[in-house]
This record gives structure tokens, C-alpha cells and sequence, in this order.
């Protein structure tokens, strides 16, 4: 097993290894608010962009993509759709 911060700190400093276990208890808890909330942008953008190809869908009358199979797309995926439907009913506007 390879030789740790967290081994060096309790070794040679004790007296601070409190510190050390709280200062790493913070920073994981800091990492998962952080990674919540781009998780939850990113479900936002992607509930957003998925309702807006399912209107233009309609829209146009095409077959509507379900939601579920819209959601496992990624985000560069799903604006690639939404702007080629997009084009696609500005030419029908025009």
C-alpha cells in the first residue's frame, strides 16, 4: 500500500491530524454539493432542450421522440436536433 498524505500527517503530526480528517471531510462535501449542482443544471438544460424538440416536432408533424429516449442523449446531442428542427420549421414559417 502506497505511503498517504493522510499516513504522513497522522504520523508525524497528530496534533493535527483532527484538522486534516475535518479539512478532507469538507472538501468531499464541497465536491458533491458542486457535482449536484452541475448534475441538476445539466437535467435542466436537458429537460428544457427535450421539451423543445418535442414541440417543434409536433409542430412540423413528425413522429414525437419519447422522453426517456431524448434523455439519453447528451446535451451537444440534443441541441444538434433542436436546431436542425429549428431550421426546419423557420423554413416552413417563411
Amino acid at each position: 500500500m502506497p505511503y498517504t498524505r493522510e499516513m504522513f500527517v497522522k504520523e508525524n503530526y497528530p496534533e493535527h491530524y483532527g484538522q486534516f480528517l475535518l479539512g478532507k471531510q469538507e472538501g468531499w462535501q464541497g465536491g458533491l454539493q458542486k457535482g449536484r449542482q452541475e448534475g441538476e443544471q445539466n437535467g435542466l438544460q436537458k429537460g428544457e432542450l427535450t421539451g423543445k424538440i418535442q414541440m417543434l416536432q409536433q409542430f412540423l408533424k413528425q413522429p414525437v421522440s419519447p422522453k426517456q429516449e431524448l434523455l439519453l442523449k447528451n446535451i451537444d446531442e440534443l441541441q444538434n436536433i433542436y436546431n436542425i428542427l429549428e431550421k426546419e420549421w423557420q423554413q416552413v414559417q417563411n
